[in-house]
């Protein structure tokens, strides 16, 4: 049982730094926390997961892997990643640098401002990235925060699913 604890703290741990190095790289590059470049993290905790479950899978359990198992397993490193990430973040956006998350709201005005003016057409209707932009003016980086959380819940509980089924013995 000790293993089993072992491997979810590890996978799920690494999957965290994994994410926070991810964010962390274009923060410093300067790139703005709406860009969809910011979302590719998404990936980091369903590979933890899989590997979590394989691994246990593979190498820990004796009898196999129960259905139920592999569930609380892919739960509980999502529930380490989401901890890990969503308190760093929250460090990072309310406590080291505040004013990240309004230059990045201007960084989107100037951007909408850009498009209007050069007549260019994009995927997304410009009214949708004013509507954004307006939604993220009366929001804090909390709800980013919150944000960021929940897709990685939304992302693992799928992930978890499928990983407990293909890997039952």
């Amino acid at each position: 049982m000790k293993e089993e604890y072992k491997t979810i703290f590890i996978s799920g741990g690494l999957a965290g730094v994994l994410c926070i190095v991810f964010f962390l790289i274009f923060y410093w590059a300067g790139v703005p926390i709406f860009d969809s470049i910011l979302k590719m993290d998404a990936w980091i905790p369903i590979l933890a997961i899989f590997f979590s479950i394989y691994y246990y899978r593979n190498g820990i359990g004796e009898s196999g892997l129960k259905f139920f198992q592999g569930i609380w397993m892919g739960l509980m490193v999502n529930l380490v990643v989401i901890l890990l990430v969503t308190s760093c973040l929250y460090v990072l956006l309310e406590i080291i640098d505040p004013n990240y998350y309004k230059e990045s709201v201007q960084a989107l005005e100037l951007q909408i401002q850009q498009v209007i003016q050069s007549g260019k057409t994009l995927k997304v209707p410009v009214e949708d990235l004013i509507a954004t932009k307006e939604q993220m003016k009366t929001e804090s980086s909390l709800s980013f925060i919150k944000g960021k959380g929940f897709n990685y819940a939304l992302f693992g509980l799928p992930a978890t699913l499928v990983f407990s089924v293909l890997f039952r013995k």
